[in-house]
């Protein structure tokens, strides 16, 4: 492992949560994502369910959680199945887990190996009147056959087929919103790391040098740093490449007079950390890109500050769009009068929301409909992208909802124009 392993009382913690959601009569069965196939005879690196990490910390595969709540059994209340290891498995790979170990890394005493989970279900099922089963229903995910946890799903509902079955995708996910503060001091070592990468970036790009040089240099430092690398694919992207949102190329050379818009962020612990800076390839920025690049910086400021509890995900983001509308007029961008037209034309501009839940995954779980509460943590993101200058420029950073103004875990990572091109001209 290379960070510090997370304590056991977090995944405590959230199990009890979890317990006193779910209804009555119901066993809760969480299992890990699958082993999927490469070429020949090789796996894709191995990905872990969030939902196992919330509950346990756990990474390997093949492990389930069962909890039964209102168990008649104390025994029967939380079990943690696990892969057993074998001679060969450790030759080739390593020990797996240990039912001790296994017990000191999550707090479950009752720890059975894996090929045990069917019998021991079926010993429960008896005793309850619902199986609570758990699929990834993310309303942003375009998965249409391979959907992780409907094979399983499945699975269950037809071997116990009189059993009413219960949705644990959204009681978890209303859950998993409130980050526990370990959790928040984890994104906050993650969002640290991000820093150190994005202020190497500072000493390194000039005319000449290469995207993935730039990407390369931030790898370097999330693997000293004892992250598993990074939160999701890096976008390095000069001059007119930073008006592809998801640019992941990252293989030009840039240009003297272009600005280099970089969206990174660290996995620490699997918590993602999501920053977009955007700099000047030369050091220093032209006229019209301070004037855009000014612009979107007052319109996130604006945007973190009304981050507050009570508004939902959705209108927040529609009043950042109009933030944003307002802003664009006053540089000429958009020119109608009447809102509805302005919006449209401002959306040309800034074709994306303003930000995400942000968590276990880039894209965080949460519904978009619910109001934000204190230890929600969410990404603030406006960007201008203005295609025919080949110009775009994003500014995000991750902020935690409180009762008060938010807690911006980025704040002291350089965004001011006067900050950039002093780090970038010494």
């Amino acid at each position: 492992m290379r960070y510090k392993a997370l304590s056991s009382t977090l995944f405590i913690d959230n199990r009890q949560r979890l317990a006193s959601a779910i209804p009555a009569k119901s066993v809760a069965i969480i299992q890990s994502n699958p082993v999927f196939p490469a070429n020949a005879d090789a796996h894709l690196p191995y990905e872990p369910s969030s939902y196992i990490l919330w509950l346990t910390g756990i990474q390997q595969a093949h492990t389930a959680v069962v909890m039964f709540p209102d168990a008649p059994r104390e025994e029967w209340k939380e079990m943690l199945f696990i892969e057993k290891s074998t001679p060969l498995k450790a030759l080739w790979e390593g020990e797996r887990l240990s039912k001790e170990g296994a017990q000191e890394a999550t707090g479950i005493q009752n720890v059975h190996f894996i090929e045990d989970l069917d019998s021991v279900v079926h010993q429960l099922s008896s005793h309850a009147e619902n199986l609570a089963l758990v699929i990834n229903e993310h309303d942003r995910s375009d998965a249409t056959e391979l959907i992780l946890g409907k094979k399983e799903a499945v699975s269950w509902k037809m071997r116990y087929p009189l059993h009413g079955i219960v949705r644990l995708a959204p009681i978890f996910d209303a859950l998993r919103c409130i980050k526990h503060s370990v959790e928040i001091d984890t994104l906050s070592k993650a969002c640290a790391i991000t820093k150190e990468g994005f202020m190497r970036t500072l000493d390194m790009v000039k005319e000449g040098v290469y995207e993935y040089e730039v990407e390369a240099a931030i790898t370097e430092t999330f693997i000293r740093n004892g992250c598993g690398g990074h939160a999701y694919q890096p976008i390095i992207a000069g001059g007119k490449n930073a008006c592809v949102l998801h640019y992941i190329t990252n293989h030009e050379k840039l240009k003297d007079g272009d600005l280099l818009l970089m969206d990174f962020g660290a996995d620490y612990a699997y918590y993602s950390a999501d920053l977009s800076r955007t700099i000047p390839v030369n050091g220093t920025f032209s006229a019209r890109q301070k004037e855009l690049y000014n612009v979107c910086l007052q319109v996130q400021k604006e945007c973190i500050d009304i981050a507050r509890p009570g508004i939902t995900l959705q209108a927040y983001q529609l009043e950042s769009k109009r933030i944003m509308m307002h802003a664009l007029r006053e540089v000429g961008l958009v020119k109608a009068s009447d809102e509805k037209e302005a919006l449209k034309e401002s959306h040309q501009y800034f074709p994306h929301g303003i930000g995400h839940f942000l968590g276990l995954d880039t894209h965080d779980v949460g519904s978009r409909f619910a109001e934000l509460k204190p230890g929600m943590v969410l990404t603030v993101e406006p960007g201008i992208y203005v295609r025919e200058e080949g110009i775009g420029i994003r500014i995000e950073n991750d902020i935690v909802v409180t009762m008060d103004k938010p807690n911006d875990l980025m704040a002291d990572i350089p965004r001011e124009i006067e900050e950039i091109e002093a780090l970038m001209a010494k």
